[in-house]
């Protein structure tokens, strides 16, 4: 069975997520969410999140999901997006968080990450809004 992963992300007018280097982008911060210079396994990227929306932390966590962010939409992607082909990898999915970080499957540039990151920007959907619960 394929896994999703989903991300709080801006959306641009085409409802699909804003490509940059800034938080709740498309994109990583060099300075923040990567390790080294370069990017690669273990060296740190996207954070993403695995299985479930609502495990990420409630300042991340679009309102619409019951979190405290007015300004992401949650998108999520299938596992697929990261197969081999696109030069991106899945590291290690923390057991309990169910995080995890979209990394570079061979050392590159940063700016090249950057491109493999934006590459997936169309298999990204808007994640739909769970139903609210009956009182």
């Amino acid at each position: 069975m394929s896994r999703a992963f989903f991300r709080a992300m801006l959306a641009d007018t085409d409802r699909l997520p804003t490509v940059g280097d800034q938080r709740n982008m498309l994109g990583v911060r060099p300075a923040i969410d990567l390790k080294a210079a370069g990017a690669g396994p273990g060296l740190g990227g996207l954070s993403v999140t695995a299985d479930d929306p609502a495990r990420m932390t409630p300042g991340v966590l679009p309102r619409a999901f019951g979190g405290l962010n007015a300004e992401t939409v949650m998108f999520e992607t299938p596992e697929a997006t990261f197969d081999a082909g696109s030069g991106l990898t899945i590291g290690e999915v923390h057991v309990t968080k169910r995080h995890a970080v979209v990394e570079a499957s061979a050392p590159c540039t940063i700016e090249k990450f950057q491109i493999l990151l934006a590459r997936t920007r169309p298999r990204w959907i808007v994640t739909p809004v769970p139903p609210l619960e009956a009182p």
